[in-house]
Order: C-alpha cells, then structure tokens, then sequence
C-alpha cells in the first residue's frame, strides 16, 4: 500500500481506504476511529508507512469491534476498528487552541 506522506487515510475495518480531510483535532481523530484514540505503536504503523502514524480505538477489543481487514493482512497485528494513517508532523503540532480554550 502506497499513501501520500502529506495526506491523512481513514482505513475501514472493512478494508476500505478514504482520504481523511478534516482538520487535526482530538475530537475529530476520536469521531473517526469511534472512541479513544490510542497510538499504535511504530512498529505497526511503519509496516504500513513510515511517513504516518497509526490511530485506534484504545478500547476497539473490549467493544468488540470487527477486525481490520486490511491492516491486519499487512502487519499481522490483530487491530480492530476503523483505523486513521496521520502525518507524524500532525501530532507534533499539538492540540489546536479550541480544543484547550485557548490556554
């Protein structure tokens, strides 16, 4: 799988690839993968792309979500869950001021 080192990818648990355009938030990472975002670790994600980082569901297993299809074929990890493939520049930017109040 080939993704752009600029852009962001939603990766259904179906094994679908969206281009992902919102803006990088918590909230908007949460809504996406449909809970609390957990960090996969590199060593996953790099299988995938070494220019992204790899978010998921923390709690995706004790929900029971369905396993990644697509994900789960190229690293041999058992993910679960819609996953988001990010920039690593997105998480260095840190939160946006709307999610802090502006502190």
């Amino acid at each position: 799988m080939r993704l752009d080192e600029n852009k962001s990818y939603l990766i259904s648990a179906a094994g679908v690839v969206y281009d992902w355009n919102q803006k990088h938030t918590l909230k908007n990472w949460q809504e996406a993968v449909g809970g609390w975002v957990e960090v996969a670790p590199l060593k996953v994600s790099h299988q995938i792309s070494k220019k992204h980082t790899m978010l998921c569901n923390e709690e995706g297993l004790l929900a029971g979500l369905m396993p990644n299809i697509l994900i789960n074929t190229i690293t041999e990890y058992n993910i679960v869950g819609d996953v988001l493939m990010v920039p690593h520049d997105a998480l260095d930017s840190g939160p946006d001021e709307e999610e802090t109040g502006g502190v």
